[in-house]
């Protein structure tokens, strides 16, 4: 999946930044500061991390869904 045009940051900076907070001890604004992006920007990145492991590219739909 790709990026959008006025993604602030690619897959790889999300993980970072998720990183420089879980594993760095950053505080959640340091670490938006650094990536350039707003601290609710950094908090969903983080979140999503936490929940999945890595802040990786969300899965593309495999189909329309199923008519009746």
């Amino acid at each position: 999946m790709e990026l959008h045009g006025n993604a602030a940051l690619s897959w790889n900076g999300r993980r970072r930044l998720a990183e420089r907070v879980i594993v760095e001890g950053w505080t959640l604004r340091a670490a938006a500061e650094a990536a350039g992006v707003s601290v609710r920007c950094a908090r969903k990145w983080v979140a999503r991390y936490r929940a999945e492991g890595c802040a990786r590219p969300p899965r593309p739909l495999l189909g329309a869904a199923p008519s009746c």
